[in-house]
């Protein structure tokens, strides 16, 4: 499960929603910045102090747009 994140129009972060999947939240980011294009790049942080585990490591999504600033975040249930 990952979360979206945005900052609003005094760049105070808040929760958009949960999704299944980084593609879902990614349509949601697109559908906000009212674009008209397949996809977008995203920047990823990477924790290096995790010990090889890749799902661990990579659970953090970043997306600067026009309207806002994005932070997807894997979420643990």
């Amino acid at each position: 499960m990952w979360q979206l994140h945005m900052t609003d129009a005094a760049r105070v972060w808040g929760i958009v929603g949960s999704f299944q999947s980084v593609t879902a939240a990614v349509r949601q980011i697109i559908h906000i910045e009212d674009k008209q294009i397949s996809g977008i790049h995203l920047e990823m942080y990477v924790d290096a102090t995790v010990e090889d585990n890749d799902d661990e490591a990579t659970g953090y999504f970043e997306y600067t747009g026009k309207k806002a600033l994005y932070a997807i975040k894997r979420h643990r249930l």
